[in-house]
């Protein structure tokens, strides 16, 4: 995608599910229906980086794609596939895998 706003996700994954291969695809849908697929920022030993590009000015929501039971930052779970928390940018954003 070209210019926007960066979001970066941050996925906690201190028990090691994403590491050992199960599915977690991160993007996001704007309220004027573009879409578009987070690409990987790094990674440490149980912190998974990634990074979006939203369009600049939009509300644009997280979309996230697995079998996973995952959270936000406060412990509320996140259902998958659905449009999950509204993402503003430049912003962070941080999600654990249960």
């Amino acid at each position: 995608m070209g210019t926007g706003d960066i979001v970066k996700v941050h996925v906690n994954d201190a028990n090691g599910k994403v590491k050992s291969g199960a599915r977690l695809s991160i993007g996001f849908k704007a309220d004027n229906w573009r879409y578009g697929f987070a690409r990987s920022a790094g990674n440490s030993a149980n912190v998974f980086e990634y990074e979006l590009t939203v369009p600049k000015g939009r509300l644009s929501r997280l979309v996230i794609d697995t079998t996973l039971q995952i959270t936000n930052a406060n412990g509320a779970a996140i259902s998958a596939g659905t449009a999950g928390p509204v993402v503003t940018g430049p912003s962070e954003v941080t999600i654990t895998v249960h």
